[in-house]
């Protein structure tokens, strides 16, 4: 059970370096591999092996132009990494020896803020800092009161929904694993390994959706996205 909650495992100057973060690093690492991989051999035939991530570019594309709408490339970068890595973090903690970087509150609460200024940057962008500003304030001062406590409340939630599912799916199998035999525990790892995905999924659409109503000026277009957050953030 230990194995499970972040711990130290060395020090860099004095600074602590947790397990998640030096599994993080490993995942970065894996990342640039993939990516050099992928500039070097994309130029020539289609490998097997570059099938699967193929399918998830397509699947962040096909996504962020279903949420958002046009100028799908313009947020791909934010939402393809998001998908990436929260997908790839998540599940990390079925390989032997590693651990989800999800499983740490700090990892998942700096996910939620760098979705946090990205949805104001793409909303300052999109219409100047002082119609964004306007944009936040209607129809009155009040609503726009409420949106601030919304952006801070909505970074809280992303932080803890994705941290409790991840850690509460490693603890259930960790205990699994202490009472019954190592093989009996593996469909719950599969499991494990669906609700990790299905938190990125979230995650994602959620991040979409924030974006949204930045971009958005129509409040129309607003009130639609608050029903489809309401029915998100209950997952």
């Amino acid at each position: 059970m230990e194995g499970v909650f972040p711990h130290e495992v060395f020090q860099i100057f004095g600074i602590p370096i947790r397990d998640t973060v030096l599994h993080t690093w490993i995942l970065m690492g894996a990342f640039i591999l993939l990516a050099y991989l992928f500039n070097r051999y994309s130029r020539l035939r289609p490998r097997a092996w570059q099938m699967p991530f193929e399918a998830v570019v397509e699947f962040a594309v096909k996504l962020v132009e279903d949420m958002i709408g046009p100028h799908a490339e313009r947020y791909l970068p934010l939402i393809g990494t998001l998908v990436l890595f929260i997908a790839s973090a998540s599940v990390l903690g079925i390989f032997p020896a590693l651990g989800s970087p999800t499983r740490d509150i700090n990892t998942t609460f700096a996910l939620a803020v760098v979705v946090f200024f990205a949805v104001h940057y793409y909303g300052i962008q999109e219409h100047g800092a002082g119609g964004y500003l306007k944009h936040l304030m209607e129809p009155n001062v009040i609503v726009f009161v409420l949106n601030i406590i919304g952006q801070f409340s909505r970074t809280l939630s992303l932080t803890v929904r994705l941290f409790g599912n991840i850690i509460a799916s490693e603890m259930i199998v960790a205990v699994i694993f202490v009472l019954v035999p190592a093989g009996a525990a593996i469909p719950l790892q599969l499991l494990g390994m669906f609700t990790a995905l299905l938190q990125a999924y979230v995650f994602t659409v959620l991040t979409c959706t924030y974006i949204r109503s930045a971009v958005e000026s129509s409040s129309s277009n607003g009130n639609t996205d608050k029903t489809q957050l309401t029915s998100l953030e209950k997952e």
